[in-house]
């Protein structure tokens, strides 16, 4: 880091972000092939005045940096690590590599706290839980460093009995989505399988589900053991939906990004919160990002 080589501290306004991220998200949850916490750290910070500007996106694009070039944002709080894979140049003929020099040239620090977030009580877990008005929930898997409720995944019973259709729908209404795709019980299947609105609604309609689990982004290893009736993420194998619909549950998946980008103007709140706790909250403009968008479209 440019900060230690140089002998300059760290600006107490960016330690102040720092340390308000890992209330939220505590870097001690991350997993040990994940990129977390200030991944990008200007060594000219400690000039910028109040009030400090953040951006809150899910994934850091070109179009991201260039945004908060314009709204000349101090910090970037980028869901998905930029940079995520260590490298050994930065040359700009690669993308991730352009992001950070241009970003390292306009004095804007960037910070991940990518599946710190997930296991995080309060996180993207439970935010996607409350989808369907569940308010109490425990990790899919807990490991040695969770406590007090954090861990991999969520589960839960739901607060009452529900058609696969409403689920569906209150997943829609919560993502703000216009589509997503479900995978049905092999046994719930009519004779005639088929993509149909007739299809549709006699699955959504005479299927029930009680109880839920959910995984941000690719739940495929997290949400492999689970028995609920309802398995709410992003992204699985085919093979992965196969094995599920095959053992009688219902899998939804959002794509990646959609079931996370949601949760920027809860973290916006949270971040606010934890300002004012700290008695700087006017030192600080927070901003969810106008141009982040999931990659994949239906046409």
């Amino acid at each position: 880091r440019l900060h230690a080589m140089l002998g300059v501290r760290r600006p107490q306004w960016l330690q102040r972000v720092c340390d308000a991220m890992d209330v939220i998200a505590p870097l001690r949850l991350k997993e040990s092939w994940d990129n977390v916490g200030l991944l990008v750290d200007p060594p000219m910070l400690g000039d910028a005045p109040a009030p400090y500007n953040i951006l809150l996106t899910n994934d850091l694009t070109e179009k991201v940096a260039m945004e908060a070039l314009r709204k000349k944002a101090n910090v970037i709080v980028s869901y998905h690590p930029t940079p995520f894979r260590k490298s050994n140049r930065f040359d700009r003929s690669d993308v991730t590599a352009r992001i950070v020099l241009a970003l390292a040239k306009h004095d804007i620090a960037v910070y991940s706290p990518h599946v710190c977030l997930d296991c995080a009580v309060g996180g993207i877990n439970d935010w996607i839980l409350q989808a369907f008005g569940v308010t109490s929930s425990q990790p899919v898997t807990v490991r040695p460093v969770d406590a007090d409720g954090t861990g991999i995944g969520r589960k839960a019973a739901l607060p009452a009995e529900m058609t696969v259709k409403e689920a569906v729908e209150k997943v829609k209404a919560h993502f703000k989505l216009s589509h997503v795709r479900v995978g049905a019980p092999i046994s719930a299947m009519p004779e005639e399988p088929g993509s149909t609105p007739a299809f549709v609604n006699h699955v959504g309609d005479n299927l029930k589900v009680s109880s839920v689990a959910c995984c941000a982004g690719s739940g495929g290893d997290v949400l492999r053991g689970c028995k609920e009736d309802l398995l709410v993420t992003g992204e699985m194998s085919h093979h992965e939906v196969l094995a599920h619909t095959h053992e009688g549950r219902t899998v939804i998946l959002t794509d990646h990004s959609n079931c996370e980008r949601g949760y920027l103007p809860t973290l916006k709140s949270k971040l606010e919160e934890q300002f004012s706790a700290q008695g700087c909250v006017g030192d600080y403009n927070v901003f969810v990002t106008e141009v982040d968008a999931d990659p994949l479209m239906v046409w």
